[in-house]
């Protein structure tokens, strides 16, 4: 497959066919030696992947045989299996190594993101790169005193309610993992990241659904709930979903805003 490289002052990117079209990506190899992973490449990208429940084919492409001249020690310029990757997965990937050069990286590929929907084809110099850093360690700052003062009346406001928050965590019923994103104002694919990574959910190899951890069903968390399901043939398909307990929604209320405040 022809390769498009475009040039950058950070991190390259190259032009790849991923499902049926023609976008930006990260080389895997790339992106590990810059973050300065500790980890040995194929273990951390195989682990990565499997961590995070990426598709290959969606979120990467596998290709074959790739010459690799003095990229690492252990390389030899030999052919190997390269990995490439969506901006979107690069970025994920960036945020959880939680190191400044895993921040650095995340900057970068917004930066990237927002040229390509502005139009703008040349990549910013290095200088520009460090200013816009400056600029966003600014705001940022900004934002975090007011968050903080937010999280202060709310916690003021917690207390007040904490016997209404009681009432929620032990009353019936539960919700569906979408439904529990919305609650939590945020993204589906958000939330599954963080009950993966916090051991909440998991997923068997070739299986798509999630399954939950059973430390988390015996402590009230989680459950499955099991339903019948009409197929168009007329049989029955019996299948099994895990479910967000009130009080779960609770806990990841608390998880959530402890995330949100790390990554300001």
């Amino acid at each position: 497959m022809q390769n498009n490289d475009s040039g950058s002052d950070l991190i390259k990117l190259h032009q790849q066919t991923i499902g049926d079209q023609r976008v930006p990506t990260v080389s895997a190899r790339h992106l590990h030696s810059f973050l300065e992973v500790g980890k040995v490449f194929r273990a951390w990208i195989q682990d990565r992947i499997a961590s995070f429940g990426f598709v290959e084919g969606q979120d990467y492409v596998i290709m074959e045989n790739v010459f690799r001249p003095n990229l690492d020690e252990t390389s030899g310029g030999r052919p190997a299996k390269e990995y490439f990757l969506t901006i979107d997965m690069a970025k994920e990937l960036s945020m959880v190594e939680r190191n400044d050069k895993g921040k650095q990286a995340r900057r970068y590929f917004i930066e990237c993101e927002r040229r390509m929907m502005d139009g703008t084809p040349a990549p910013m110099t290095r200088e520009q790169l460090l200013a816009r850093a400056v600029l966003e360690s600014q705001e940022v700052i900004a934002e975090k005193d007011a968050v903080i003062g937010r999280l202060t009346a709310d916690n003021a406001e917690l207390q007040e309610d904490s016997e209404a928050l009681h009432k929620i965590a032990v009353a019936d019923g539960s919700l569906d993992l979408t439904v529990t994103a919305k609650t939590l104002q945020m993204s589906r694919s958000e939330l599954l990241r963080i009950m993966r990574e916090r051991q909440w959910l998991y997923q068997r190899q070739g299986v798509g659904a999630h399954i939950g951890y059973q430390s988390k069903i015996n402590a009230g968390s989680l459950e499955h709930k099991i339903s019948n399901v009409s197929l168009a043939n007329g049989s029955q398909k019996t299948i099994s979903q895990v479910r967000v307990t009130p009080k779960g929604v609770t806990e990841l209320a608390k998880i959530v805003g402890r995330y949100k405040s790390i990554q300001i």
